[in-house]
């Protein structure tokens, strides 16, 4: 009898202790599964063309063998909402058992998407910097408004079914870092037209279904058309053009006065005129071994630029020119006529802006998003006919120079 409670004793001493070990196990389990989620779903940025994206840190693979550990990135990624009440089997050593947590399910863009997506080639969140450099699986699916994409240099990838069911999709932009392209990225995007890439490598192109070539231009780099018609699947291409060799010659690096680098455009060679186009590669993409780190602090533009010693009056500044850079104040020269749509738009730290020129054409948002002690500078006299335009009214003062 003894004899028989103590094995009844030690069975529910180790009954007691696998029940505890395995209740822990499934806390542990589920608290990991709830912590996942909960970062990626509150960082979300508008782009330049007003469609709100969401970003997640992508999880970099390396193994212990690496030397150099890859810095973390973040990715596209389509919103994530949070579906309670959930379960699944999970198989462990001890046993099969039911494991309840709340899960991420994907709520689609779908038609809240619209016309083009330009992704940014960087994001800071909490204080850090990260750059894009992927479009995660299934990011754009059944999009139905959406019509052009266009990547920044960082992305490097693009995940299986990013765009699938984008049945308005008509042009594609890839940049020259890209390498790969998941199954099915472009499934049911029967309207595509144009594919520009700017790789002189083929990326990796995974196994498609229902999206076809054989209805596709290819604009690809200058001497590379060859590369791409043996390389399958992109041989299979409606035409593939060589993109002209002398058109980067009109895109070209130059320095503002205060040490930072942006891209300018020559708008007419015979009159001498360039226009700026960007502070960082977006496209189309050009070849250039200089950086392209955000513009931040004061900045004064230059009148007059130089490409193969010829030099240009900078008269423009072109859409979303300087949108969300970390300008604090800014000197615009008087041979600037026109600035477009968008050109500092969300520049939440510029808070002086001086333009030397008179009766500057300014589109109604080019300062949408200042802050709201913002104050524009004008050339004595002009003060009225700034004052009436609709972009100036985002400033708090409007006041007259004494002088340039």
């Amino acid at each position: 009898m003894q004899y028989l409670e103590i094995i009844l004793y030690l069975y529910i001493e180790y009954a007691l202790i696998f029940s505890i070990m395995r209740t822990t196990i499934l806390i542990l389990m589920a608290l990991a599964i709830l912590a996942m989620p909960i970062s990626a779903q509150n960082i979300t940025r508008v782009d330049d063309n007003g469609n709100t994206l969401y970003f997640g840190l992508r999880s970099n693979k390396t193994n212990k063998y690496d030397k150099v550990k890859t810095p973390p990135s973040y990715e596209v990624i389509a919103p994530l909402t949070p579906a309670v009440g959930k379960s699944e089997t999970v198989k462990n050593a001890i046993d099969t058992m039911w494991v309840p947590f709340v899960y991420e399910t994907i709520q689609k863009y779908n038609n809240d998407i619209n016309g083009t997506v330009t992704v940014p080639k960087r994001i800071t969140y909490q204080g850090v910097n990260y750059p894009i450099t992927c479009i995660g699986t299934q990011a754009f699916k059944d999009c139905k408004k959406l019509k052009k994409v266009l990547l920044p240099l960082s992305v490097t990838e693009i995940g299986p079914e990013a765009f699938s069911g984008c049945s308005e999709l008509t042009e594609i932009v890839l940049p020259p870092e890209l390498k790969k392209i998941g199954n099915f990225a472009f499934e049911h995007c029967k309207k595509v037209k144009t594919i520009e890439l700017y790789s002189e490598t083929p990326p990796e192109l995974g196994q498609h279904s229902d999206f076809y070539l054989y209805g596709v231009t290819l604009v690809v780099p200058p001497k590379t058309a060859d590369i791409y018609g043996t390389k399958e699947p992109w041989s299979d291409a409606k035409a593939i053009v060589e993109r002209a060799g002398t058109s980067s010659s009109n895109i070209f690096w130059t320095t503002a006065e205060t040490g930072q680098k942006f891209i300018c455009k020559i708008t007419n060679q015979d009159e001498g005129t360039a226009s700026i186009i960007s502070y960082g590669i977006m496209t189309p993409y050009i070849n250039c071994e200089e950086s392209y780190d955000d513009v931040a602090g004061e900045m004064k533009l230059p009148y007059s630029v130089k490409n193969e010693n010829i030099p240009y009056n900078i008269n423009t500044l072109e859409q979303n020119a300087f949108n969300s850079c970390g300008i604090t104040n800014v000197r615009i020269p008087a041979t600037v006529t026109k600035i477009e749509k968008g050109a500092f738009k969300n520049c939440k730290q510029l808070t002086y802006v001086r333009i030397d020129g008179g009766n500057v054409e300014i589109a109604d948002d080019a300062f949408e998003g200042l802050p709201e002690d913002a104050v524009l500078s004008v050339p004595k006299l002009c003060g009225s006919y700034y004052k009436q335009l609709t972009a100036c009214k985002k400033f708090k003062e409007i006041k007259e120079a004494m002088s340039k």
